[in-house]
């Protein structure tokens, strides 16, 4: 199951692994094309980073279908992020979150991942194969401010501690894995589309004909 940029549900084939690379253009009419080997675009960061909203945003300037994979966990557990956390436990969440990550087989999507995926090494390893991984960087204090429901928002943290400690234990992890990192504190989603449209151009442009 996947949902388009506009939120609403649609249904694709079993196996994306054959869907053919296409050439999309953006917003100025000019077309931006991906190697079929790292075609999707993957945005990891911290809970209210905004990776939902810019990766929808993303999605429609792009021509891309859009796949959030907390939707995903949360289909495929029967509930809600939270519901799953408190029935089935950290473990089988993780497990679950790992199973969806690696499932992943798509091509020229937006995928917008939930916070923990950088605690999985094999769907970090996997998502490094199938896309160009763009962290969404906020500072603390802004994420603080954005963040009111942490205890009921699915918030997965292994080791018990507070969401500060929390943002410092993950950030090594997000830089490890991520192709651009993009100071985001400041900027509208819009102006983040922008950035990652733009080093998108500047890919397209250095792939050889």
């Amino acid at each position: 199951m996947y949902f388009r940029a506009d939120g609403k549900r649609i249904f694709t084939p079993p196996d994306l692994t054959t869907t053919v690379c296409q050439t999309r253009s953006n917003s100025q009419g000019r077309s931006i094309q991906m190697s079929c080997i790292h075609s999707n675009i993957i945005l990891i960061g911290m809970a209210g980073a905004g990776k939902s909203t810019v990766g929808r945003l993303l999605a429609d300037r792009t021509g891309r279908p859009y796949i959030d994979t907390d939707d995903l966990i949360s289909a495929a557990g029967n509930g809600t992020l939270q519901d799953i956390l408190d029935r089935d436990g950290l473990a089988s969440f993780q497990a679950l979150e790992e199973r969806v990550l690696l499932n992943l087989s798509c091509l020229n999507h937006v995928i917008a991942t939930g916070g923990s995926v950088i605690y999985s090494r094999k769907g970090m390893a996997h998502l490094k194969k199938i896309g160009w991984i763009v962290f969404l960087d906020v500072d603390l204090d802004e994420l603080e401010k954005r963040v009111r429901n942490q205890h009921s928002r699915g918030l997965i943290n292994p080791s018990g501690i507070g969401f500060d400690a929390l943002y410092r234990e993950r950030l090594p992890l997000y830089n490890t894995y991520c192709d651009l990192r993009i100071r985001a504190t400041d900027l509208s989603p819009e102006e983040i589309c922008e950035i990652i449209v733009d080093r998108l151009e500047r890919q397209a442009d250095k792939s050889p004909e």
